[in-house]
């Protein structure tokens, strides 16, 4: 998802329904793109929900990837979800 640059409090909170003051939201910074990664929870109909999501800032536009899942289900999954987040970029 692309969502205009500036208010990141604002994107953070369209995408996983929590504010940043809530969550712990990791930032580091590489050729002038900013990166934030964050994870949270939810309850769902058959238990727990994972939340992670990535938004990336070049200083016009937010690059958004979010994931929810449900708990328990990394063990039998094929995806290997560290990596999927760890490709995500704009190079």
């Amino acid at each position: 998802q692309t969502m205009t640059s500036g208010d990141l409090d604002s994107t953070i909170r369209q995408v996983c329904g929590y504010g940043r003051e809530d969550l712990t939201v990791m930032e580091t910074n590489l050729d002038g793109i900013s990166r934030y990664e964050f994870v949270w929870t939810s309850a769902g109909e058959r238990g727990d929900r994972l939340g992670r999501g990535v938004i990336l800032d070049d200083g016009d536009y937010h690059y958004v990837m979010t994931v929810l899942r449900d708990e328990g289900t990394t063990e039998n999954s094929q995806v290997v979800w560290s990596e999927v987040f760890r490709s995500f970029s704009l190079a």
